[in-house]
Order: C-alpha cells, then sequence, then structure tokens
C-alpha cells in the first residue's frame, strides 16, 4: 500500500527535525493547522503548494505524494558534460557568454528535464533565498529561457544587478519576491522592459567547498 500525501509530509517533517510550525514558515503560511490538517489527510495541498513543499524538502514531486520511492530529485551527474558557472558580477560575461571570464566549470545534474538545453550556474552573494537553504556561496542551476512559469524562481538582471527572486508578471508590471527570513528584503514591482530574464532555478547545489 502506497503511503499517503500527508503521511509524506510528516516523515519529510519530522526526518528535518522541523515543527508544524517551523514548516508553515518556511512555506509562507499563517498557521501551523494547514500542515496539521495535510499530516492528517484531512485536506490535500493543492498542485503549487506540492511543487513549492518539493522544493522545500528538496524530492521529487512523485516522492512526495507517495507514487514514487525514488527521493532525489538530481539522483547523479552528467560525466563529461559541463556547464559553466558565474559570480553575480560577471553580468556582461553571463549575457554574451563570454566563457573565459567564468569563475569555475562543474557537471551538469543528470535528469530527465535536464539533459537538453543550455543551462549555468551562478554563485549566490547574499541570503535572499534562504527558505530554500540557498544561502551565501552557494550554486545554482540555471535553465535559460525568457518566459518563466508565473512564480517561478528566476535568475533576472535589473540595471546590471543579478538577482534570482520568484516571478509574477501581470500586465506590463513583473513584481519579484525573495524568499528569505530576513525581512530587510523586499518584494519589489518593476516595469516589463526593466526586466531581463535570464533562466529559471532547476536546481541548488550547496556547500561547494572550493568556491568562494
Amino acid at each position: 500500500m502506497q503511503p499517503t500525501i500527508g503521511e509524506r509530509i510528516r516523515e519529510l517533517r519530522e526526518e528535518n527535525g522541523w515543527s508544524q510550525e517551523h514548516l508553515a514558515k518556511l512555506l509562507n503560511m499563517t498557521s501551523k493547522g494547514t500542515i496539521c490538517n495535510y499530516e492528517k489527510d484531512w485536506n490535500c495541498p493543492p498542485g503549487k503548494m506540492i511543487e513549492k513543499m518539493a522544493i522545500v524538502f528538496d524530492v521529487t514531486v512523485d516522492y512526495l505524494i507517495g507514487i514514487s520511492d525514488l527521493r532525489e530529485r538530481y539522483v547523479q551527474f552528467m560525466k563529461g558534460r559541463q556547464m559553466p558557472v558565474f559570480k553575480t558580477c560577471d553580468t556582461d560575461a553571463l549575457i554574451n557568454k563570454e566563457y573565459s571570464k567564468i569563475e569555475t566549470y562543474m557537471e551538469i545534474p543528470d535528469c530527465v528535464n535536464i539533459r537538453r538545453g543550455d543551462f549555468f550556474g551562478i554563485v549566490i552573494d547574499d541570503n535572499s533565498i534562504d527558505k530554500y537553504h540557498i544561502n551565501k556561496n552557494d550554486i545554482v542551476v540555471i535553465e535559460r529561457q525568457q518566459i518563466p512559469d508565473v512564480g517561478s524562481l528566476c535568475a533576472v538582471m535589473i540595471k546590471n544587478k543579478l538577482m534570482v527572486r520568484r516571478f509574477y508578471q501581470e500586465d506590463d508590471t513583473i513584481t519579484l519576491v525573495p524568499e528569505s527570513f530576513d525581512e530587510t528584503y523586499k518584494s519589489i514591482k518593476y516595469k516589463k522592459d526593466d526586466v531581463k530574464v535570464l533562466g529559471v532555478v532547476t536546481k541548488a547545489v550547496i556547500n561547494i567547498p572550493d568556491i568562494a
């Protein structure tokens, strides 16, 4: 008998040593009661919340909803295929693909949705997305694309400043939302023409020792 999504949520929360209140905070919920209802299978999380939980727990959606025992979103690395990794200050090099100015190379995670396409890495220079356990000097893997889904975690360029933010667009306005416990990072609205989307975050590679 396959586990329910509520059982998986409780299993992963306890495995991480988190209280229901802490998990609710990670997911931007106002009350731990919603988590309690999910874990008891009294309510089922909506699709977007399931995707967000999968990111927070760093597991596949299929594992979270109980139809697969494959936990890891990225199981191994592709030998021989590497991607460039840039620092956030190297904006011109990143946009123009000036690979002579890259910080380093690293192997690309091997999974179904990352075997094709144009990928690069960014060394994060602050803690603006630490709710996803991505901190300063960690690397995020970016797939180049210009039209992200609403709510995607994206690499964007604002006046030659590169940042990773959650992306929301409404008509000609784009709102960029940090995902941080530090409330000094604020959501900001921009005109559509002032924002250049470079790509969407597909994976975080935490604690790389030889990149500072």
